[in-house]
């Protein structure tokens, strides 16, 4: 179970990582497609920040506690960090893609464990997520699409 614990809690931060990178994007992106691009982003982020809180209840209901330190929390997220921040939409797009598929296989790996440990609550809502995210992914390849 302690694997478990270790897992949710860096999806959790994982979350966090992945919603801050969208948001940084959101608020940063400009170019002929500005509109369209702010509006992909911050859909992405508001969708992937709306999963925080349950996460983190999930988190909790396994008897463990959500880490407190941004550091802490860049430390334990397996999205990776692009420095210096990209500057066109392209390569946001393409990087979102790369964390977004990263994201799905921590994801799935969490969700088999809890199959394993029938949590059920936690797998319902890591299938849900999952769907979230395949959807994400669909969306960011037909944008990238000849590019």
């Amino acid at each position: 179970m302690e694997e478990l614990i270790n897992q949710a809690q860096k999806l959790l931060a994982s979350t966090l990582g992945l919603y801050f990178k969208a948001a940084v994007y959101h608020w940063n992106v400009e170019g002929r497609l500005f509109s369209q691009d702010h509006e992909f982003f911050g859909e992405f982020y508001a969708d992937v920040y709306g999963a925080v809180d349950p996460m983190a209840e999930h988190v909790r209901q396994l008897g463990a506690y959500t880490q407190y330190s941004l550091t802490r929390i860049d430390d334990m997220s397996d999205m990776t960090q692009t420095v210096p921040m990209p500057t066109d939409p392209i390569t946001m797009y393409r990087d979102l893609l790369a964390n977004n598929s990263i994201f799905q296989s921590k994801m799935l790996e969490l969700y088999n464990m809890a199959e394993r440990y029938s949590l059920v609550g936690l797998s319902n809502f890591l299938q849900g997520r999952l769907e979230a995210h395949k959807k994400h992914e669909w969306m960011l390849k037909s944008i990238l699409k000849g590019q």
